[in-house]
């Protein structure tokens, strides 16, 4: 299975990258493709831009939307919210034939804050729901909070519970996927 994952932190050190790297192996243990979708190449959406050919930046991320058999985004949490390189990689693949379409996805990610990514994740969920053709893994939520102090220094989580979780929501992803993907389901 071919999985696309994509950062919602562009900085290359940050706490959701080390996430991602945990996600990563967990995903290519249980034998799956793991391809990452950068986004801060990406133009800043413009309705003047949306015409063809698209920004070469803008049409990689969406033809690699719409070939992935799942998705899984890993994202800080900005404000509360969703980080806005994240908000204009989804708009830019919600035009036209929209990319998303019966896609399913899963979220996680980490925080310097003590509720995690709680918060953003709901906005992630927000904005996926305006593209209204994916379906977004409910449970087990991932959100580690005290980022800075919650991975070891090889990149490991110090928490087992939280590294069970990171198994569990990719093992999830892993089983739902063929089958939502194929029936269109939501």
């Amino acid at each position: 299975m071919n999985v696309l994952t994509i950062c919602g932190s562009l900085r290359k050190d940050s706490y959701n990258r080390k996430l991602l790297a945990v996600a990563t192996k967990a995903l290519e243990v249980a034998g799956a493709t793991v391809t990452e979708a950068p986004i801060g190449d990406i133009p800043l959406y413009n309705e003047d831009l949306d015409v063809q050919p698209w920004p070469a930046a803008a049409q990689r991320f969406f033809d690699q939307v719409a070939a992935a058999n799942a998705i899984l985004i890993v994202s800080p949490e900005y404000n509360f919210s969703i980080p806005g390189g994240l908000k204009n990689a989804i708009d830019w693949a919600s035009r036209g034939d929209v990319a998303w379409k019966n896609s399913v996805i899963a979220l996680m990610g980490a925080s310097t804050g003590p509720y995690g990514t709680a918060r953003g994740q709901m906005h992630v969920r927000q904005a996926l729901l305006g593209t209204d053709t994916t379906w977004v893994i409910p449970q087990p939520q991932v959100c580690v909070g005290l980022a800075g102090n919650a991975f070891n220094g090889d990149g490991t989580l110090k928490d087992p519970k939280m590294n069970e979780r990171v198994t569990q929501l990719v093992a999830r992803l892993l089983e739902l996927a063929p089958k939502l993907k194929e029936n269109g389901s939501r």
